[in-house]
């Protein structure tokens, strides 16, 4: 099944939740998509402030172990 198929009940469905649930929070699929965007967005940048910043890559690695 194409990505571009799958609606907001589908989603609803698979989260087990009514499709009216769904719909009382987001309009259709697109607006459900744009919400976790800025959602995984947000995570990311909030993972990226509290790594330390290396001065080269070696150090990065060295950093790791």
């Amino acid at each position: 099944r194409a990505v571009d198929d799958i609606t907001l009940s589908d989603v609803a469905r698979a989260a087990g939740v009514a499709s009216s649930s769904a719909y009382h929070f987001y309009a259709d699929i697109d607006e459900l998509l744009v919400s976790l965007q800025a959602e995984v967005q947000r995570e990311l940048v909030g993972v990226l402030q509290v790594i330390p910043i290396y001065p080269d890559q070696k150090a990065a690695i060295r950093g790791l172990q």
